[in-house]
């Protein structure tokens, strides 16, 4: 089952590249140690987004969650800027809500995954990876490590052992 790259996808990045930019602009208006730290702090976050934008790519349901921490940070940086720095300026304003729309873009998208994942694990009670040969039990330590692209998801024990599959030692 492949996920979707849609419009909160496009948004996303949209988002993310007026918020970089915007905070690229606001610490070049810093000197000295202001400067160092918030240079830091912004190679933090592209380094954050990255991985990121990578998850995305991967459908890796834990992305989201990247993207959540991101623009937190990059929110409570804003907080630390308005703090101080004297200098405010109309560009301070449209980053500072350009973040709270990722914030809460990614706080949405992040929250439905969890509850969707919970969802199919109580309607069935098997797990395999569509590139192996055993199932598991959905909070066996193995199953936690396929991917959510790959896994197959089962009923019972025979819909397993009718697709080709074993059973792994967490099944007793």
């Amino acid at each position: 089952m492949e996920q979707k790259l849609g419009f909160s996808f496009v948004v996303l990045h949209a988002l993310l590249l007026v918020s970089l930019l915007g905070l690229i602009t606001l610490i070049f208006e810093l000197h000295a140690m202001k400067f160092y730290a918030s240079f830091f702090l912004l190679s933090f976050l592209i380094f954050l987004m990255l991985i990121g934008i990578t998850g995305l790519a991967n459908n890796f349901s834990w992305a989201w969650k990247i993207f959540f921490g991101l623009f937190g940070i990059a929110l409570l940086y804003c907080v630390w800027y308005f703090l101080a720095v004297e200098l405010r300026s109309w560009l301070f304003m449209w980053v500072v809500l350009v973040l709270i729309a990722g914030f809460f873009l990614s706080l949405a998208e992040s929250g439905p995954t969890v509850k969707k994942q919970l969802k199919q694990i109580k309607q069935v009670r098997y797990v395999a990876s569509k590139k192996a040969s055993t199932y598991h039990m959905p909070g066996c330590e193995w199953a936690n490590n396929i991917k959510p692209a790959n896994k197959s998801w089962f009923k019972s024990r025979e819909e397993a052992k009718k697709a080709g599959k074993k059973p792994h030692d967490c099944i007793m």
